[in-house]
């Protein structure tokens, strides 16, 4: 007798074994990419404004994880449509 967990995957079709964007060749994880805009003094006290990185937050500046095949945001363990290995060679396509 399966779990109602199981019966639910299966109703579903659920695929344990379905590839992942982590593991895709053009799956890429981008760091914390906002910049503030900063005033500063120069020695003879001209302003200049410098761009400068905004402190690592996981809400208001996260890791941006990216798919740079349709250039989309994306989640390491999302199953992709057309996947692809480091040769670059197509894996798995969805529907088949």
């Amino acid at each position: 007798m399966e779990s109602p967990d199981e019966r639910q995957k299966r109703l579903q079709g659920y695929d344990p074994s379905t590839p992942r964007c982590a593991t895709c060749l053009y799956f890429r994880r981008e760091p914390h990419t906002l910049y503030r805009m900063v005033e500063k003094l120069t020695r003879n006290g001209k302003i200049r404004i410098r761009k400068e990185p905004v402190r690592k937050h996981p809400v208001h500046n996260p890791v941006v994880d990216r798919c740079s095949f349709g250039n989309f945001i994306t989640r390491p363990q999302a199953a992709c449509d057309e996947w692809r290995n480091s040769e670059g060679e197509c894996i798995a396509k969805a529907g088949e």
